[in-house]
């Protein structure tokens, strides 16, 4: 029987503990319910906060994400712009040599002039891709103020551009090479054998 009492004893215990400790210090149940809604609306518009923020953290970590990978992109196809140049610079002279020399490189200055085109082609759209690139930027530094669905466009636009870029790069590889392939089959008439006769 004693047991059965101590077990009572407790329930009751737990139950009416809120309500006697809210009567000492002069609340009521009424009161201590309205402060404990009051806590949890709070928590919860404390939590709502959070998701806010980390939101914001996640936008910027991804406008952070798309500047570098822009950058790398830009960073390559500027070297690949200079490289051509470079290429194109020698073989400029390489042509120059052999037609001092008195080899016939008709052809070759053709197929150079054609390169030369395609190299400046590839410059501008590079050009271009890169101005539309910081245009892409700017929206996405506005883009709590874009309406729906635009930057989207932008970004298709963008991608469309860096790929015409890099096939105009690829373009005018291919037609340097064929300068390169041209100019391969001519032999300098001043240049001396490097072997010795026997």
């Amino acid at each position: 029987m004693r047991k059965i009492f101590t077990a009572a004893a407790i329930g009751s215990a737990m139950l009416l503990g809120p309500a006697i400790l809210a009567q000492a210090a002069g609340t009521t149940t009424r009161d201590t319910m309205a402060q404990q809604r009051e806590d949890v609306r709070a928590n919860i518009k404390e939590k709502r906060d959070n998701i806010k923020d980390t939101r914001e953290d996640i936008r910027s970590e991804r406008k952070d994400i798309a500047k570098q990978h822009m950058d790398i992109v830009f960073m390559r196809l500027d070297a690949a712009v200079q490289r051509l140049t470079g290429i194109s610079d020698r073989i400029a002279s390489r042509i120059a040599k052999f037609k001092e020399h008195g080899v016939d490189v008709s052809k070759a200055e053709t197929l150079f002039a054609d390169a030369k085109t395609k190299l400046e082609k590839a410059k501008t759209d590079a050009a271009t891709a890169k101005s539309q690139a910081q245009a892409v930027v700017t929206e996405l530094s506005t883009l709590g103020t874009t309406t729906p669905g635009t930057i989207p466009a932008s970004v298709k636009k963008l991608r469309d551009s860096v790929h015409t870029a890099i096939e105009s790069i690829k373009a005018a590889h291919q037609a340097f090479v064929k300068v390169v392939v041209e100019l391969k089959g001519k032999k300098d008439p001043k240049e001396t054998a490097t072997t010795t006769p026997q």
